[in-house]
């Protein structure tokens, strides 16, 4: 789910330009975001003198600028920036178009910059500038790598759910044990109640047009904004796949009954922290059916002896180990 991008770079001072990037934010060159930087991959040069009208980022002064422009393409990116100079550098990016509105939207001063967010499928300026005076062609190499982690969170996608065991009875006897700590946000919609903001699937295919999912035996694990253990669900029908679910009921309180079921559909079950700071949350996973009612036997062998205004006696036999029975009695 979780994109990170490192983007790196070397700087060197030469009077040479190496790449022909803009000085404003219009026509800049694009940069291919790759799968591995162990050689930097695009040339840069920023000329002494060059320098757009735009006001300095909010975080230092540029004295001469260059414009490049890369849009991700993860739910979440990484850009590490580190440089060589004898000059002082800053980067810093912004959203929006260059004919329209551009809007900054972090900027960093120094020579590394790391851990810096960014959104899904967006496009980025990349703008890259001397913040010390003097003369001097600025140039170097720069490059964008995709490092997408790993999650080490089997069921952390849509994709990957966890088949649940649908019990027979409402007693729970078989549940499935999770956790959303290290979860993170899915590409669904936000459709439930809650946030989802670290939420792991499931997956049980109906036996019953009515099932009572439960959440149990829940443990805060801390390292989130909230201790809380109070959960969210969303039940989707999964026929038509992950990037169309059909949703179908979701709940606050950690069991709830889904009804209107069909019998042998495949649905999906989105498990959240309900809260909008991250619960990180150990908890068991019950799918539960209702059995249904069956019409009691009959005692037999029923004799009967003395019979007062208060008492009868009498004996039968079970057709139901230990069943409650109502007797009547006509005086």
């Amino acid at each position: 789910m979780f994109k990170k991008i490192l983007l790196s770079a070397l700087i060197v001072f030469t009077n040479a330009l190496a790449f022909s990037q803009t000085d404003t934010c219009t026509g800049a060159p694009n940069i291919a975001i790759v799968g591995d930087c162990t050689t930097p991959t695009v040339n840069y040069a920023i000329a002494n003198g060059n320098g757009s009208t735009m006001a300095d980022p909010a975080c230092f002064v540029s004295n001469k600028d260059a414009w490049y422009v890369f849009t991700t393409s993860a739910a979440t990116t990484e850009i590490s920036f580190t440089a060589t100079t004898n000059r002082a550098l800053g980067l810093s990016l912004y959203t929006g178009t260059c004919a329209g509105t551009l809007t900054e939207f972090d900027c960093n001063a120094g020579l590394t910059w790391s851990n810096v967010t960014v959104a899904a499928s967006t496009t980025y300026h990349l703008r890259m500038s001397r913040t010390s005076g003097g003369g001097g062609n600025m140039s170097g190499t720069i490059c964008i790598e995709d490092v997408t982690p790993v999650s080490v969170i089997p069921n952390d996608e849509c994709a990957g759910p966890t088949a649940l065991t649908v019990n027979a009875d409402l007693l729970c006897g078989t549940v499935t044990s999770s956790t959303t700590l290290g979860a993170t946000a899915s590409a669904q919609a936000d459709d439930v109640t809650g946030t989802p903001n670290n939420d792991v699937w499931f997956s049980f295919s109906a036996v019953s047009t009515s099932h009572v999912i439960s959440l149990l035996n829940i443990v805060n694990q801390g390292g989130g904004g909230s201790t809380s253990l109070d959960m969210g669900m969303g039940l989707y029908d999964a026929t038509t796949g992950c990037g169309s679910l059909v949703f179908v009921d979701d709940s606050d309180p950690n069991t709830f009954t889904a009804t209107g079921l069909t019998i042998g559909t495949q649905y999906i079950v989105r498990v959240y922290g309900w809260s909008t700071a991250i619960q990180n949350n150990n908890f068991d996973i019950c799918v539960g059916t209702d059995p249904p009612c069956t019409t009691p036997g009959a005692p037999s062998a029923l004799t009967f002896g003395a019979v007062s205004t208060s008492t009868i006696n009498g004996s039968f036999t079970e057709p139901i180990p230990n069943s409650d029975y109502l007797v009547l009695m006509n005086t």
